[in-house]
């Protein structure tokens, strides 16, 4: 059978969810921030995430469903590169540009991950894949 396997590391952009213990960190950062609440950091913010724009995502995923050299590997799609969470809150606060916003640590969170980013150099060898949207460039 022929099997891809693509790890898409923390997809970001429209329609993202916001709901449950596995919402995104974005828009549940964004909404508090709207709404003057505070932003709930796990632990003291330095831990880093790969975050990779949802159109590079999808844009990586029909790459690897039409690449025959990517068939029986196993695919990151990512940045490559790492943004802190405490950083990722400072630029919502930014692009709220809400006062009333703060911070909040809360305990880490049992078996989270201080850094997450994706080795990209199968995908970018096997599939021609790397992002063109910047973190700071994704809407």
């Amino acid at each position: 059978m022929p099997v891809i396997i693509v790890r898409p590391f923390n997809s970001f952009g429209p329609r993202s969810d916001h709901e449950g213990d596995a919402g995104e960190v974005i828009p549940k950062f964004v909404l508090r921030a709207l709404a003057g609440q505070q932003l709930t950091i796990f632990g003291d913010g330095e831990q880093t995430r790969d975050f990779c724009y949802l159109s590079d995502t999808a844009r990586g995923i029909v790459l690897a469903a039409t690449a025959d050299e990517a068939l029986g590997e196993t695919i990151n799609l990512g940045s490559g590169s790492v943004l802190s969470i405490r950083d990722l809150a400072q630029a919502v606060f930014a692009a709220v540009a809400d006062d009333s916003a703060s911070l909040r640590f809360d305990a880490v969170r049992p078996g989270d991950l201080h850094r997450l980013c994706a080795a990209t150099d199968k995908a970018r060898r096997l599939l021609g894949f790397s992002p063109t949207v910047s973190f700071s460039e994704g809407p």
